[in-house]
């Protein structure tokens, strides 16, 4: 069985029970794990000041919508 389907709109989907399991043997640093996580977490996710924007622009449908931008905040 598959850890994950792909739904309709061809998104990949995991089911709540799943976890994901991380191979931090391929850091040799501490400092090349701190930037992987400032790269992937810091960098890429949207700031306050963007999200209050978009929300009084009523960019997000709905509040759900918000939960992708918020999430790793």
């Amino acid at each position: 069985m598959k850890p994950f389907v792909v739904n309709r709109q061809g998104r990949i989907v995991f089911p709540a029970n799943f976890l994901p399991e991380l191979d931090f043997s391929v850091f040799g640093t501490l400092k090349q794990f701190d930037s992987a996580i400032k790269r992937d977490f810091e960098e890429k996710a949207p700031s306050e000041g963007d999200i209050a924007k978009r929300v009084e622009s009523r960019g997000y449908k709905g509040r759900y919508e918000t939960w992708p931008s918020t999430s790793f905040g």
